[in-house]
């Protein structure tokens, strides 16, 4: 027995299935709006946090520059290490260099011999403590 349809019948089914097709091309596009505005707001977090890191890099860059000045890297190790700008003798040839037997150094300075013994009792292979006497 074959059933035929009315062409009213085929209509409302072809109706019926082009609605329930417009309405998931609406979700999907609600979906991917969706994502989308989560995705805009993340990477509006993430360009702020890029910000703030930025200034905080410039404060760092200038504290950075004011603490490896020179002249206050000089002016602390005057004050606290007692070292001074005293002027170096460079020596240009090994005939330059005083004899062992004792006289005056480059610049008039006086000889004076230094030795350096090491204290076996903190002596290990990770740290070496050399104490140095100076004789006169």
């Amino acid at each position: 027995m074959a059933r035929s349809f009315s062409r009213g019948t085929v209509l409302t089914v072809v109706n019926f299935a082009f609605v329930a097709l417009s309405g998931m091309v609406c979700l999907s596009l609600y979906h991917v709006a969706e994502r989308t505005r989560v995705a805009k707001d993340e990477l509006h977090h993430v360009n702020h946090q890029i910000a703030q890191e930025q200034n905080e890099m410039t404060v760092l860059q200038a504290e950075w520059a004011r603490v490896a000045d020179p002249s206050r890297i000089q002016r602390l190790a005057q004050a606290y290490l007692g070292l001074t700008n005293k002027p170096t003798v460079e020596l240009s040839s090994l005939t330059m260099l005083p004899k062992r037997d004792g006289g005056e150094g480059p610049g008039g300075a006086k000889l004076r011999t230094a030795s350096a013994r090491e204290n076996s009792a903190t002596a290990n292979s990770n740290f070496r403590l050399a104490s140095v006497r100076m004789r006169n």
